[in-house]
Order: C-alpha cells, then structure tokens, then sequence
C-alpha cells in the first residue's frame, strides 16, 4: 500500500504537469500553486479510501487518546533536530555558493550547475525514495540481529542491481539526456555532472548503511554523514569558486567542474565513514559477493566514464558496447536461486509455463 500511495501522486502529477505549466508561463498564479499542491492532494485523495478499506481509521482514531511520554517526545525533537541541522549544511551552501558562480564565471556557469544538480538529485531520489518505502518499514520491523541482516543483504542487492545501470546510462548517455530534457545549450553541464554522477553510486551504498541505522532509532550516523557532506561541500567549495580561474588557489579544482569533483569526492568518503561505522557498531558488511559486485560496478561507472569523457554528443558506438557491461554486470549477483526465480518471473509475463525444477531445486527445497 506503501508503494501504491508513493507512485500514485508520482503519476497524477505527470499527468497534471503539461496544463499546469501552461498555465503558470500564461501569468496566472493558479497555475504555481496547483503544481506545489496536486501531489499531497493526491496522496489524501486515494489514501482516504485506503485507510478506510483497511480498517485503519480506528487505530488513528485510538492513538489520538494516548499520551505520548516524555521519551518519545524527546526522540522526536532529536529526529526532527537532526535532520533540521544536517539539511542545514545544503540550505547555507546553496544561499553561498550560487551567487560566487555568477560572479567569477557567469550566468550560464551557474545554470550549468544547476541542471547537473537536478538530474543527479532527481536520479537519486528516483531510486532511493521508492527503495525507502520498502526498506525503512521493512528493516524497522526486524524482530532480531538475524532477520534485519537478512533484509539489509536483501535490500543491498536490489541497490546494486539498480545504481549500476541506472547510473551507467545515464552516464554513456548524458549528451541525449541533456538534449531530450533541455536543448543543446545546457550540454556544458556534462563537465560537472559526470563527477556527480560516480558520487551518487557511492551515496546508495552509504544510503544502505544510514537506513540501517536508522531502523534502529539511531540518528547520530545520519546526521554525522548529512554534516560531513553538506559543510564540506560548502567550506571546501569556496575553493573552487570563490575566486577568478586566474586566481584560484588549486589550478585543476576550479568552478563548477571542481564542484563536481568535490561531490564525487565527499560521497565516497561519507560512503567510507558509514561502512566502518556499521561495522564497528553492529558488525554488518553486506555479503562478500555483493560487496565483490558493487566495486566491480565502480570500475565498470569509471571505465564508462573515461571512455565519453569531454564528448559533446553520443559515441554511439562505444556506448552501446558498455551499455552491455553496465547492464550485464548485476547479473553476476543472481545466483542459482535468483536465476531460477527470474526465469519463472519471465515466463510467467511471456504466458509461457516455466521449466520444471531440477533435482538440485527439489533437494534445496
């Protein structure tokens, strides 16, 4: 139900963005508000009858009678407080950041960077808020250490088989992306976003281990990575743009290439931060062959990387060749198991009866 309440508003407001964008470059007002509003409205629209089908009217109902005590009032305010002081970080680095952009390098530098940190943003959250629907409810419901490294292992694998395609080609298709989404005169962007998008691979592992923690009702990993990050990115930034190219204090870390360049650069080390972190404090690394899968998926976003670095348009060529690597490489993840499921799976969607099981599959049943 979860899943269904997240994708439904998605899709209303795909629907509803075409008029409603007409109506808000026409001048009127309406048109800027019913884009803020026709998400939540939807989630209230079709959430009502659910709840109601569910019986959950109830149970909302009755918890309005319980007084919450002082403790649980207390980690509310330290959830809210976290989060409100690590989102902080982003909120001052973009009131800083931006205006140095325009000053030292221009308008279009900054609108450069800006659209390189839509498309990553949108790309992350895309993956990570439909994995959160699952992953949070799922890994907070653990009964014992067992069962919540049994879930994290399972949720790890679908993070891996998704960040390396979804990033992959993204990454040997930028040029097409750029042009499919804004025009040609945005495609200077590539400099900038391919550096993001390397650090977003390392960002879903880091989201593994934050989620994990979190499930617990610990917020001290979240908060110390959303820091790092956010306050590294704005000190650390001001190197980059904060004075003329001629005069900038790193030669090869200047304007919003170097922005990309310190993103990449502070997600594999939050990524780092959170994997010791959990290992220190719950004893968890995901299995040795997805650990092996993902590092091989980085060396595959790298050699994709480098094989379209500067290009200003699709090497179709090379592309389509590492579009096999990139979409073969979580692959290697399905054992036999896996396997066998995903054959029934696409028999089943091609109407066709699946193979019978083996005598290896009836012994492991």
């Amino acid at each position: 139900m979860l899943a269904l309440l997240t994708v439904i508003p998605a899709v209303a407001s795909l629907v509803a963005a075409w008029p409603l964008a007409n109506l808000a470059t026409s001048g009127g007002p309406w048109g800027f508000m019913a884009i803020l509003i026709v998400v939540p409205v939807a989630q209230i629209v079709f959430a009502v009858p659910i709840v109601r089908y569910l019986g959950w009217g109830k149970v909302a109902r009755d918890a309005w009678a319980i007084r919450p005590t002082r403790a649980d009032i207390l980690h509310l305010f330290r959830f809210h407080g976290s989060n409100l002081v690590a989102f902080a970080g982003g909120i001052l680095a973009f009131l800083v950041l931006p205006p140095l952009i325009v000053e030292h390098y221009g308008l279009d530098h900054n609108g450069f960077f800006r659209v390189a940190w839509l498309l990553c943003a949108q790309q992350l959250s895309a993956m990570l808020m439909s994995l959160a629907v699952y992953a949070l409810p799922a890994l907070s419901s653990s009964q014992d250490e067992a069962t919540r490294t049994r879930t994290t292992d399972d949720i790890a694998v679908m993070v891996t088989i998704l960040s390396i395609p979804l990033m992959g080609l993204v990454i040997l298709f930028q040029p097409l992306v750029i042009k499919i989404l804004l025009t040609d005169a945005f495609l200077p962007a590539i400099d900038t976003l391919r550096w993001m998008l390397i650090g977003n691979y390392f960002k879903t592992m880091q989201w593994l281990f934050v989620s994990s923690s979190m499930s617990r009702g610990h917020l001290a990993m979240f908060t110390t990575t959303e820091l790092c990050f956010n306050f590294g990115l704005l000190g650390l930034g001001l190197f980059a743009v904060a004075t003329p190219p001629a005069a900038a204090p790193i030669p090869w870390f200047i304007g919003i290439e170097g922005l990309g360049m310190l993103y990449c650069g502070l997600y594999v080390v939050t990524s780092l931060l959170s994997a010791v972190w959990s290992v220190r404090q719950y004893g968890y690394l995901p299995a040795r062959r997805t650990i092996l899968v993902w590092l091989l998926g980085a060396a595959v976003l790298a050699a994709c990387s480098v094989a379209t670095w500067g290009l200003r348009h699709v090497d179709w060529t090379n592309s389509l060749l590492f579009s096999l690597a990139v979409v073969g490489t979580p692959l290697l993840l399905l054992d036999h198991d896996r396997r066998t499921r995903l054959i029934a799976m696409v028999a089943r969607l091609r109407g066709r009866p699946a193979a019978p099981p083996t005598d290896r599959d009836s012994l492991k049943s």
